[in-house]
C-alpha cells in the first residue's frame, strides 16, 4: 500500500502492514473500527481479501466509501472487497458477497 500519509489525508490510519496483510482504522460516529485484510494489487485493481471488520459503524454504504478512498489513494480503476467467513450473527459460517467499487 502507498505511504501512510496518503491514507491519513483521507481519514484512514494504517496500524500495521506485514507480508501482504494490513490493519486499518477509521473513526465512525460509533467509535473506532479496525479492518484487517490481505492486500493484492493486480494490474489496475486493488483486492482486499479475507476482510475482517471489528467495531460498529460500517454499513454497506460506508464500506463502499472506504473502498473508494483506498482506490483513489492507490490510483486503481476498481476495488474488490472480499469478506472473510462470518464468525457470528445471522449468517454465521457464510462468506458475504464480494463488493466491487469502480474508482475511475
Amino acid at each position: 500500500m502507498r505511504d501512510h500519509a496518503s491514507y491519513a489525508a483521507v481519514g484512514i490510519t494504517i496500524l500495521e502492514e506485514d507480508d501482504g496483510m494490513v490493519s486499518l482504522q477509521v473513526i465512525t460516529d460509533k467509535g473506532p473500527v479496525v479492518i484487517v485484510a490481505e492486500v493484492l494489487l493486480l494490474e489496475d485493481r486493488l483486492i482486499l481479501d479475507r476482510v475482517d471488520v471489528m467495531g460498529e459503524g460500517l454499513n454497506l454504504g460506508n464500506i463502499r466509501k472506504l473502498a473508494q478512498l483506498c482506490g483513489e489513494v492507490e490510483d486503481v480503476v476498481e476495488v474488490i472487497v472480499i469478506g472473510g467467513r462470518r464468525v457470528s450473527g445471522l449468517h454465521e459460517g457464510r462468506y458475504p458477497t464480494p463488493i466491487r467499487v469502480r474508482v475511475k
